[in-house]
C-alpha cells in the first residue's frame, strides 16, 4: 500500500475511477441486453399475429369442409397431413422445420400412435 501522500492520492482516483468505468461498463451491458430482449419480443409477437391472421384468413375455406365431411374423411385427411409434416421432418431433420398440426377435431387413437411409431 502506498506511504506518500502522492501515492495515497494517486490510489484513490485510481479506485474510483476504476469503481466509475465498471459501473458504465454494467450499465452499458445491461442496456444492450434489455434492448436485444425487447426486440426479440417484438419479433415474436409479429411472426405470431402473421401466424394467427393466416389461419383466420384460412378459415373460410377449411370450415366448411370440416363440417361436411364425414368421421373417414376426417381421417384420411389428417392421416395426408401426418404424413406430409413426417415428410417435410426427414428431409430436413430439425424439428422447427415441422410444421404445426392444426386439427379440427381431437386426433383419432390410431393416428396418434401411428405418428407416435413415426417419430
Amino acid at each position: 500500500y502506498p506511504h506518500t501522500i502522492a501515492g495515497k492520492i494517486f490510489t484513490c482516483f485510481f479506485g474510483f475511477s476504476g469503481i466509475a468505468l465498471l459501473g458504465a461498463i454494467i450499465a452499458n451491458l445491461g442496456s444492450k441486453l434489455v434492448s436485444l430482449e425487447l426486440e426479440t419480443v417484438k419479433r415474436v409477437q409479429n411472426e405470431s399475429r402473421k401466424r394467427l391472421l393466416r389461419v383466420y384468413d384460412m378459415m373460410p375455406k377449411v370450415l366448411p369442409l370440416a363440417r361436411n365431411a364425414t368421421k373417414g374423411e376426417k381421417q384420411t385427411r389428417i392421416s395426408r397431413k401426418i404424413k406430409k409434416q413426417a415428410e417435410i421432418f426427414n428431409e430436413n431433420g430439425d424439428e422447427e422445420s415441422l410444421p404445426s398440426l392444426l386439427l379440427d377435431e381431437p386426433m383419432p387413437l390410431g393416428i396418434t400412435a401411428w405418428r407416435a411409431a413415426q417419430w
